[in-house]
């Protein structure tokens, strides 16, 4: 009989375990993790609760008073440290700052820069598109005679410009050997 009662102490035992105990604390581990994954600070909450009660009030403010007073020296000593940092980061800032903006002049120059040498360049291909039409409108005999006058490098750029036929007969107007010439500077 002593035997069941035992036996009987520790299915209740074993039951109150099993069904009660255990799925309480894994309710609560369960909560705890799903408070802190939607962002909710639990051991901030766990603190203001035992602040609640009032046996464990106390202690728990003899805790943090201990720590609190360690703290103001290291606190100091962190929030020194991260002024450097700062000071530091900052100086890089300006630094930084400083050299995209010496970019950024940079970049307006040159920009200015090509959009001078492209219009230079517009203004020179239509000079010499309307040179070569008037070379058209002449005849090849006194085009010949106007190129003769020019070095072979400016034959070459207003030869360019004109059609394969114009230029085929203006070069045969010429002295064969400077034709001979500007031909090789044109295939080059």
């Amino acid at each position: 009989m002593a035997k069941q009662k035992t036996e009987k102490r520790t299915k209740k035992g074993q039951w109150f375990f099993l069904i009660i105990f255990v799925p309480v604390v894994f309710a609560l581990i369960l909560g705890a993790v799903l408070l802190s994954v939607l962002g909710v600070n639990v051991a901030d909450l766990g603190k203001s609760m035992l602040n609640e009660v009032p046996g464990i009030s106390m202690e728990a403010d003899s805790t943090e008073t201990g720590a609190e007073e360690s703290a103001p020296q290291a606190s100091q000593e962190e929030l020194a440290a991260k002024e450097e940092e700062i000071a530091s980061l900052e100086q890089q800032l300006e630094a930084k700052n400083t050299e995209i903006q010496e970019l950024e002049q940079e970049i307006e120059t040159t920009q200015v820069e090509q959009q001078a040498e492209s219009s230079g360049q517009e203004q020179e291909n239509s000079a010499l598109q309307e040179t070569a039409q008037v070379y058209e409108s002449m005849g090849a005999s006194a085009a010949a005679s106007i190129l003769s006058e020019m070095s072979n490098e400016e034959v070459v750029r207003h030869l360019s410009e004109t059609g394969t036929e114009m230029r085929a007969n203006i070069l045969a107007e010429m002295e064969p050997q400077r034709a001979s010439v500007i031909l090789n500077s044109m295939s080059e």
